[in-house]
């Protein structure tokens, strides 16, 4: 699935969310527009991609089904989907509709402004690896 066909399924999907979380703090912190573009022309492809998985184009379904977790209910894929938007609406807010300062009050507008791209990245990428190692303890 990844390039890491050695590990467990579910050590693959955490690496991943390294990467993921690598390439929105690098994005974030250099250009957080065109991040916030990007994710968008994303979002849009991957909608489009998941209609065409859903009506069983051939390529799509093979190459999808890969990335196919325990919570998607059939015939969705969903997993890369929600971490997609998980990371974005954060960077969004600070430059969408839902603007920070339609929001707040402008005394706290800076100090949110600076924060509030970066939720994203906590809770997908910190959050996640943090309960990801809470349950495999658990677990084992």
């Amino acid at each position: 699935m990844f390039p890491f066909p050695g590990l467990n399924l579910h050590v693959q999907r955490k690496v991943y969310h390294v990467f993921v979380c690598i390439v929105f703090v690098s994005g974030i912190s250099t250009s957080p527009q065109l991040l916030s573009t990007a994710c968008a022309g994303l979002t849009f492809v991957m909608f489009f991609c998941e209609v065409a998985y859903c009506r069983g184009v051939s390529f799509l379904t093979n190459h999808l089904q890969k990335f196919k977790g325990a919570q998607d209910m059939e015939p969705l894929v969903l997993t890369p989907f929600y971490l997609l938007i998980g990371l974005s609406v954060p960077v969004w807010t600070q430059f969408g509709v839902f603007s920070v300062e339609m929001l707040t009050s402008r005394a706290n507008t800076t100090f949110l402004q600076s924060v509030l791209p970066y939720a994203g990245v906590m809770t997908i990428g910190v959050g996640d690896a943090c309960a990801a190692l809470i349950a495999l303890h658990l677990v084992v």
